[in-house]
């Protein structure tokens, strides 16, 4: 029962926080109220987006850091701003994470999106004790500050080596130092933490008071058990510092690889003024692969050109084809090797022992490293890009080890008995976040080669030194010897013990930890989109309540270990509704019109006009593709296409074609790839550019002259979730903005909204791809009417399923709030009002010509997913009654079993020739003179004309009787929360019927009773579910239809 105390203080100390990121940067993030409190508080400390101080705090080393966008900044100038800050950012609980200098590599290290980062940079005093025996300095300093502030004085303290590196982050996380020889690491050296902890109280810790936090703080993340706002380091005399580096070709490895060995191994040990490490890189400029290796130390030789004995054997190698001398003070030399910040850059880490075969070992990994940085090199090339990979040999050494033991020792689980080590690090620097997957990847895949040929060969440490470490690895697994530290039983501060049961949490198996974590974090019904904080990126509980436990800033560690490992998101389904809001239904209603109304009427007409122009071996290959489809390819090619489309006509004009009875997604993807080949065909080409206006093609615009390309390529999916900007770019491909409205409710009150499946894959786009194969179950709850095309949305999921064969999507699909109010629009709501005025139909009904036709464009969209590359096992939907599963067994049974066999009937009677219909007239097709004309087939059943234009009516779709039946035999991905009946027998329809020719079928099939359906309890009437998805100026003028007109 011991690790049940483990268990308490990490639910208590846990904080997890999982974003999807803002829509785009035109729209506001939301500000969260701990930003509003700390400005009220702390005035001029806070700093907002768009600022001069919000973009100087948000400078960072690594680019990855700087991409990040908090809510604010705030920069507290002393210990009482620190603890005004901790207090309210542990009540307001936003998300937040601490920044010193910024100098760790990977996103997310000291800065935090849409929460807030404290930034320390003013709390920069640098104090020397009268005895000089003491330096008290600020967290925000730079390492160049105090050398800065020392070297006039002839004194040092054990610090970074590079100028621009904070010094909270470094010295929290251990820091080798040019004196660790003598002095051991930064941590060794603190005399003094004043700390601030999640409470707001101020303690210190030293070995004289509050030793185990002491202890904690020393290279064990002390970001974990608070905000640290003094450091009082231990300094010591020191003048200037010398240094040889040489440079050499990577082949000189096989000797300096050895002498570098015995340095550490036998040389160091015995001179403790000495300090090494040596970089491998690849420079084009030199050649290729080089390494650089470096030699300081602490007493420069007496005589110019001499150097300390225990450097002569290594600086002996041959083969240098160039070498340096310097002798300077530490800031001098610290600036000699600090990188510049900007660019993207990771680092890795892992070490071995220097035992017997350490030397065979290290030149054996070199090749590990080739391999590396020329797939980085090579595949950086292909997009004109650079990468910097980097690799570097640092020891350990005994005489080091040693030096750790004072004061108790630190919290990095290194001891003299186990060896010596050295570490190695992977430093990779490149341009574009193109490559941040593969140079993240592979510099893991050379790690887990290196740890596995060191385990293999006996010399395996199982350290990582945290500073150096890249995001998912594991600083805190450490060497078996981490694992032997107890907790004393005296101790009696709570706060402490929590700090000390928490950092031996880490000392545990992975294993063990992940079942702590998972009996706290996982949540009933998991996660939930939160859609009033949806441009924020926020995800809650199920119930509503934010995913947040106490004492956030402890326990940032166990987040990040549990975010990187993916636990909350295996162990947490998350849930999606429907999207809305004023804002977002503006933009979702645009993005409607453009795709309803724009490119795809657009891309109709266009294929229209080109598809005479479509070579053979295209439509062979279109053939191949969309078989079914193969009759409207030969139409295309046997019609003359109509005239050029200019000015004084719209691609409106042209009907709407298909999709024939296929998939409409399917459709559509057949129209966008012939349109794809005919834009590769040097005929279909030229008729492209012909068919579109001179506007659109840019003859008005010289500065986009091929317009008519990118409409045929332009990148817009059904299921996309556009910012302000894309749209635009969208809306210019068709030169007609009377296409597209931006209208407020005030003129349109009908609430717009994305679909649930849309927010899902604009969240899984946002997550790192490192991220994604953790996630097991994505619940889409369609609970409203949506846009675009919404039965087609699971479409965009395959990719991510693919990708992540355990990922199951569940799409909960409402009946009565959805499916059937897709037909219903605001004109048309206006005229069944005032046909309600006059006693037309009954109050609050739904017509059933609207329920099979809505109800099977979802049932045929979700069966063709395998097709299209879903994974069988990968998703799911249901259809949910809303309450009313008796009314739906009913309505299945009584109009959607009746309409298949209607069809089927439509269909057996062409083929046995009763029927006499062309392949087009059998799937819908009506060809009309007029729109008086349809109206008078509808009505008599008669029809006249010959030619004309297209109209489509109540045809279904070729799969939708095989759906259906595997729905009702239990083989479909599609289940229902009702009964959905048994398909009806359609060949009394065929006998009953074989002497109708097509307009008396269309004209009786579209008059089959029962044509109105009412709502029963627990749903509510019709009437309100249609007014539940408008946005009303008033409820007092609702039912008074002159309103509206």
């Amino acid at each position: 029962m011991q690790y049940s105390l483990i268990a308490w203080s990490a639910v208590f100390t846990l904080r997890l926080t999982l974003r999807l990121g803002a829509f785009a940067t035109d729209w506001v993030p939301e500000i969260h109220e701990g930003c509003i409190l700390l400005a009220s508080q702390l005035p001029g400390r806070v700093s907002f987006p768009n600022s001069t101080q919000y973009a100087l705090s948000n400078i960072y080393y690594s680019g990855r850091q700087a991409e990040i966008h908090p809510a604010c900044f705030v920069a507290p100038e002393d210990t009482e701003d620190v603890v005004t800050t901790m207090k309210i950012l542990t009540s307001s609980s936003p998300p937040f994470t601490v920044k010193s200098g910024g100098h760790t590599a990977f996103d997310g290290g000291s800065n935090i999106a849409h929460g807030v980062t404290v930034d320390l940079v003013r709390l920069n005093r640098i104090v020397l004790s009268d005895d000089r025996q003491t330096v008290s300095v600020g967290p925000g300093n730079r390492w160049a500050n105090i050398s800065e502030t020392l070297d006039p004085l002839g004194l040092a303290v054990v610090g970074g080596r590079v100028s621009d590196v904070g010094v909270s982050g470094l010295i929290l996380g251990g820091d080798i130092s040019y004196f660790s020889g003598r002095y051991g690491w930064a941590c060794d050296n603190v005399r003094n933490f004043e700390v601030v902890l999640a409470s707001g109280e101020v303690v210190n810790a030293s070995p004289q008071s509050n030793e185990d936090l002491f202890w904690a703080l020393r290279g064990g993340g002390g970001s974990n058990f608070g905000i640290v706002t003094r450091f009082d380091l231990v300094a010591f005399e020191q003048g200037d510092v010398w240094l040889y580096t040489a440079l050499y070709p990577l082949s000189s490895s096989t000797e300096l690889v050895p002498a570098f060995v015995d340095l550490s191994v036998n040389g160091l040990p015995a001179d403790h003024d000495g300090h090494t490490f040596f970089i491998m890189t690849n420079l084009a400029a030199l050649g290729g692969f080089i390494i650089a290796n470096y030699l300081y130390h602490a007493t420069p030789p007496t005589t110019v050109g001499d150097m300390a004995e225990v450097f002569v054997k290594s600086a002996s190698v041959a083969g240098s084809f160039l070498n340096t001398t310097t002798v300077a003070n530490i800031t001098t030399h610290s600036r000699a090797i600090s990188e510049p910040y900007g660019g993207r850059k990771a680092w890795a880490g892992t070490s071995v022992y220097l035992g017997e075969g350490a030397a065979q070992l290290l030149q054996d990994i070199i090749p590990f490293y080739k391999e590396h940085a020329n797939l980085l090199i090579e595949t950086a090339k292909e997009t004109n890009e650079t990468v910097e990979p980097f690799f570097v040999y640092q020891p350990i050494t005994a005489n080091i080890l040693d030096a750790m033991q004072k004061n108790g020792g630190n919290a990095l689980g290194l001891t003299p008995e186990k060896g010596p080590l050295v570490h190695i690090q992977v430093t990779t620097h490149w341009e574009t976040a193109h490559l941040d997957c593969l140079v993240r990847q592979s510099a893991a895949d050379l790690i887990a080669q290196i740890q596995a040929l060191a385990e293999e060969r006996g010399l395996f440490a199982g350290y990582t030194y945290m500073n150096y470490a890249e995001k998912n690895q594991d600083v805190y697994a450490g060497p078996p010897s981490l694992s032997q530290a107890s907790i004393t039983p005296h101790i009696n501060n709570r706060r402490i013990t929590a700090f000390i049961i928490m950092s031996h949490l880490f000392r545990l198996p992975r294993e063990l930890r992940e079942i702590i974590y998972g009996y706290y974090i996982t949540v009933d019904g998991g996660y939930l989109c939160d859609t009033d904080a949806f441009v924020a990126g926020r995800l809650k509980r199920i119930d509503g309540q934010p995913i947040d436990i106490a004492l956030i800033y402890t326990c940032k560690t166990i987040a990040e270990e549990m975010d990187r490992g993916g636990l909350a998101m295996r162990l947490n389904a998350i849930s999606f509704t429907t999207l809305y809001s004023p804002d977002l239904s503006t933009l979702a209603k645009a993005f409607q019109q453009l795709m309803n109304d724009g490119l795809e009427p657009l891309r109709d007409a266009m294929l229209k006009c080109v598809g005479y122009h479509l070579t053979e071996s295209s439509i062979l290959q279109l053939k191949g593709d969309y078989p079914y489809l193969a009759p409207v390819l030969d139409r295309l090619k046997s019609e003359e296409p109509p005239a050029r489309l200019g000015h004084e006509r719209s691609y409106r004009t042209y009907r709407r074609n298909g999709p024939y009875g296929e998939v409409p997604s399917t459709y559509r993807e057949f129209v966008k790839d012939a349109l794809r080949l005919a834009a590769e065909e040097p005929e279909a080409s030229r008729a492209i550019r012909d068919f579109v206006p001179a506007k659109i093609t840019g003859a008005y615009r010289a500065d986009r002259p091929w317009t008519h390309f990118e409409i045929v390529n332009a990148r817009s999916e059904a299921w996309d979730i556009p910012s302000t900007h894309e749209m635009n770019e969208l809306i210019s491909l068709t030169e007609d903005e009377t296409t597209v409205s931006f209208d407020s409710a005030e003129s349109d009150p009908v609430k717009y909204r994305f679909s649930a499946a849309a927010g899902a894959i604009y969240f899984l786009n946002s997550v790192p791809c490192t991220l994604r194969p953790h996630l097991r179950k994505i619940i889409l709850l369609e609970d409203a009417k949506c846009v675009s095309n919404p039965e087609s949305h699971a479409r965009g999921l395959i990719p991510f399923c693919q990708d992540n064969p355990l990922l199951r999507v569940e799409r909960r699909v409402k009946l009565w709030t959805n499916v059937f109010l897709t037909g219903i629009t605001y004109d048309a709501y206006l005229e069944w009002q005032r046909a309600q005025q006059t006693g037309q139909h009954e109050t609050g009904a739904l017509y059933s010509d609207q329920m099979t036709a809505t109800l099977a464009l979802w049932i045929v969209e979700a069966s063709a997913l395998v097709e299209a590359g879903m994974p069988p096992a990968s998703f799911s939907m249901l259809l949910e009654s809303g309450g009313a599963p008796e009314l739906c067994s009913q309505i299945f049974q009584s109009v959607v079993h009746r309409d298949i066999a209607w069809q089927q009937a439509w269909i057996e009677s062409a083929k046995n020739g009763s029927l006499p219909l062309s392949w087009f007239a059998l799937r819908g097709e009506l060809v009309v003179n007029s729109f008086r004309e349809r109206d008078h087939v509808f009505h008599t059943g008669q029809t006249r004309a010959t030619q004309g234009f297209q109209e489509y009516w109540g045809y279904f779709f070729e799969q939708l009787p095989e759906a259906v039946m595997a729905m009702v035999e239990g083989n479909s991905t599609i289940r229902c929360d009702f009964d959905v009946g048994t398909p009806l027998d359609f060949q009394p329809i065929v006998n009953q019927h074989k002497h109708w020719g097509e307009g008396k079928w269309i004209q009786e099939w579209s008059t089959l009773s029962p044509g109105i359906w009412q709502t029963v309890p627990p749903l509510p009437d019709w009437k309100t579910i249609v007014k539940e998805n408008l946005v009303l100026p008033s409820t007092a003028h609702w039912d008074d239809p002159r309103y509206y007109m």
